[in-house]
């Protein structure tokens, strides 16, 4: 990314308009984008409404930039909505001071989540993970065929892990298991993903449950 840093020199010493006019000119932004910071985006009633549960308002909080980033030898500038006067000063000079010494370095390895079930009432403790560490083939399956997109991709669910959750008589705890189900979810966040395969293999797990397995 190239960056015109001298537009950006004591951006924070600019008033607002003189700081979008001055990242337009740092970062070639468009029109739109210019339009978008100067008059806000809030959100609409019906937008808001669709992202969560039994939303009622929406508020606003300021948005700046972070400068002096230098993240896998490219400069960047690091868009930040916060609320603490001190965070986005602080970034951009702890951004400066790396910047001297070659900056940042990223690398991504692999992007492995987990979905969590808990068996609880399981009659037989010992035949019941002898059952699920058979039927791991199975399972890892019937998880990725409730999302074949993200198997085209080259992702997909891995393998298990099973935990034995011993009883707590003090607190009256039964014993239980903890059986964890391993994604490869790629550049997707994965929540969907995980969501939608534990829906799929949980009727294995309930039959575990009640030792039809």
């Amino acid at each position: 990314m190239d960056i015109e840093n001298h537009f950006l020199e004591k951006l924070y010493k600019k008033k607002r308009i003189e700081r979008v006019d001055a990242l337009q000119k740092a970062l070639s932004l468009t029109s739109n984008q210019v339009r978008n910071l100067l008059e806000g985006l809030p959100l609409e009633e019906d937008t808001a409404d669709s992202m969560i549960e039994n939303q009622l308002a929406t508020y606003q909080l300021p948005y700046g930039v972070a400068l002096n980033f230098l993240i896998n030898d490219e400069k960047f500038v690091v868009p930040m909505a916060i609320e603490e006067p001190s965070v986005i000063a602080a970034a951009s000079s702890a951004a400066k001071f790396f910047s001297q010494y070659g900056g940042f370095q990223t690398a991504v390895t692999e992007r492995m989540m987990i979905g969590q079930a808990v068996l609880t009432g399981v009659p037989d403790m010992k035949k019941a993970i002898q059952s699920l560490e058979k039927n791991e083939e199975n399972i890892v399956q019937m998880a990725d065929n409730a999302h074949p997109s993200i198997v085209k991709r080259g992702g997909g669910a891995v393998s298990i892990q099973i935990k034995e959750i011993n009883a707590n008589r003090e607190l009256d705890y039964p014993d239980f298991l903890i059986v964890h189900l391993y994604v490869e979810t790629l550049e997707a966040m994965g929540a969907n993903i995980i969501n939608t395969m534990m829906e799929a293999v949980l009727p294995l797990w309930k039959n575990i449950q009640v030792d039809k397995l």
